[in-house]
């Protein structure tokens, strides 16, 4: 793989197009916390806690863009502290006298979660750690998306962990990376039609850019899984594809919106080795598809397959700049192009990178406290041949009892599609008659498609 080349040494660079964006979205002052990228992991056993302040410094240290301030000269630009003035510090709260350290610790991290950083100030990276009790401890990653992604955070806890085993063992952990996230932001930026949203029924206009979402779960059987998969192989597509093709299906049904988008992301760390750096490198794909009743599934998905394929070719273009080039108004309080987000997952994404430092055990900590930016997000989790489905969804556009009966109709018509692929998407039944009817009319609402 290529070697990223070399920034020239600066007092300041420029910002990659996808941290412009999110400089220009986070100067809205009701952001709320939306582009925080929080993570949280339980220890387990005995922890040396001045050795984790230690490598917590040594990380800090190796990845420059942790250390990342943001400066105004002919725009806003971005420079790095030296390592001796970040003061990014361990925070440890003790909570072992507390009967409900549990239930304390989670209301803590669900409500720094929320808190912004001032961009133009603050350390833009902060961890804690909630002592429990004498063996169980909660440790906590906040991190602004502008300096990182999802994939930034594994690589994080990963170095973390790493430096924590080096150090116990009496060694000093190594620093130096081969290039760092300036490196690619300075080889990026010298490279040198109107779109559907999605109606979703039944969504207010709400005025805050960000609340905390609710979220309903389901799983796909197995059964259902594997006829999937079997269709996928033979179209040369894969799970991630038919599911997408199935929520299409179903908007459609709902909706009779027949070109839809949904949003997904990639790595964006392909072109070079940077498995291992610190940035916000990740891009959004937009996903479009055009869906027919008179269709049939097996010839949609084919379809879903290309479409996916020829976005996945052209990941490297940078989403900000699709939104210019089709004429977009950007728009702070939601997603310019679409209204639904997609992800999937396997155990090799989720798992932390480290499970166990001796007797130290890592195990992942649900806080239920992440904030999301668009109306509804699927999290689709493959493991041991189910689905695993995570919808998250904005608490104030939509009610519980809705979201919980579209996962329901959701396993429905997705296995009466994979059951009958070549029956057309209009006539699979997983409505009654007076609902179907309903779904054209102007003024109907979700809830009222989904008693």
């Amino acid at each position: 793989m290529n070697t990223i080349p070399s920034a020239p040494i600066k007092e300041i660079y420029v910002l990659s197009r996808a941290q412009k964006r999110l400089w220009e979205v986070c100067q809205d002052e009701n952001i709320n916390g939306s582009y925080n990228l929080v993570s949280a992991l339980e220890l387990t056993g005995n922890l040396d806690i001045g050795k984790l302040r230690l490598a917590w410094g040594s990380v800090i240290q190796k990845h420059e863009v942790l250390r990342t301030c943001f400066v105004q000269n002919q725009g806003i630009k971005q420079s790095y502290r030296p390592y001796e003035e970040s003061h990014s510090d361990l925070r440890v709260v003790d909570l072992r006298n507390n009967e409900n350290s549990r239930e304390i610790a989670l209301s803590q991290i669900k409500i720094d979660t929320c808190q912004t950083f001032n961009l133009n100030e603050d350390i833009l990276v902060n961890i804690s750690l909630y002592l429990l009790d004498q063996e169980s401890s909660i440790f906590f990653l906040k991190i602004h998306h502008i300096i990182a992604d999802v994939w930034s955070m594994k690589v994080l806890v990963r170095d973390l962990f790493c430096a924590y085993h080096t150090f116990c063992q009496g060694l000093q952990p190594a620093i130096n990376l081969p290039s760092q996230y300036k490196d690619f932001v300075e080889w990026q930026n010298h490279l040198s039609g109107e779109a559907p949203k999605l109606i979703l029924p039944n969504a207010s206009s709400p005025t805050n850019t960000s609340v905390y979402v609710d979220e309903a779960k389901i799983v796909l059987p197995r059964e259902v899984v594997h006829k999937l998969n079997k269709l996928v192989v033979v179209e040369n597509g894969t799970l991630f594809m038919a599911l997408v093709a199935s929520i299409n299906a179903l908007f459609y049904r709902y909706t009779n919106q027949s070109d839809i988008i949904l949003g997904t992301s990639v790595s964006g760390r392909e072109k070079f080795d940077l498995s291992n750096q610190i940035g916000l490198y990740t891009n959004t794909i937009a996903l479009r598809n055009t869906v027919r009743g008179d269709m049939m599934f097996r010839a949609f998905l084919k379809r879903v397959i290309l479409n996916s394929l020829l976005a996945f070719d052209n990941q490297v273009y940078p989403f900000d700049q699709v939104v210019l080039d089709l004429g977009i108004e950007r728009q702070v309080h939601q997603n310019s192009l679409f209204n639904v987000w997609v992800e999937y997952s396997t155990p090799e994404k989720t798992s932390p990178p480290i499970q166990q430092i001796g007797a130290l055990k890592i195990n992942p900590f649900e806080t239920s406290s992440q904030l999301y930016r668009t109306d509804i997000a699927f999290y689709f989790h493959y493991n041991k041949n189910e689905v695993a489905i995570k919808v998250y969804f904005r608490a104030d556009k939509f009610e519980q009892i809705t979201m919980d009966k579209m996962l329901q109709h959701f396993v429905q018509l997705t296995t009466l599609l994979a059951l009958n692929p070549d029956k057309n998407i209009s006539d699979h039944v997983f409505l009654s008659k007076m609902r179907s009817a309903s779904y054209c009319t102007s003024s109907i609402t979700l809830p009222t498609i989904m008693k």
